[in-house]
């Protein structure tokens, strides 16, 4: 499967999961803003398990604090419309900086419950909510089985 389909589908999923929030309609208007966190984290888990080298990280968008994934010299962002942007964007590490990305640090997706530690919950990545999404991504997509890293 090609990135961004992972994308594209990793962001249906992760709608429906805020649709299940008492929030929903806040987050949707909001464009999913506070979300960057764990949908960076899952489209990490996503492109790895897949067989892809990606890293989440952290950084900032026109200076507020965003998440991403980075793979093959590409941002990969699905929440990316908390600034008007499309569902899913696909930009060039090296055009990222002009466009508002800007790069902080890499994180580990070992230690992602300690990342986001002293989130709101309702956002917060954690080991068990990627697991919970990527199985629901799995059953999106027809697979049984995926890796649960």
């Amino acid at each position: 499967m090609k990135r961004y389909q992972i994308c594209r589908i990793a962001r249906e999923v992760l709608e429906d999961y805020v649709r299940e929030t008492d929030r929903a309609e806040h987050h949707f208007e909001t464009g999913f803003c506070g979300f960057c966190g764990l949908g960076g984290s899952f489209v990490c888990r996503l492109f790895l398990n897949f067989g892809y080298k990606a890293k989440i990280v952290s950084g900032s968008y026109r200076h507020g604090c965003h998440y991403w994934t980075e793979s093959d010299g590409k941002i990969w962002d699905i929440t990316a419309t908390q600034f008007g942007l499309k569902k899913v964007e696909k930009i060039n590490c090296n055009e990222a900086k002009e466009l508002g990305y800007e790069k902080i640090r890499y994180c580990s997706m070992n230690k992602i419950d300690d990342e986001f530690f002293g989130w709101c919950d309702e956002f917060r990545a954690t080991k068990s909510r990627i697991n919970y999404l990527t199985s629901c991504f799995m059953n999106r997509i027809g697979l049984t089985q995926m890796a649960m890293a």
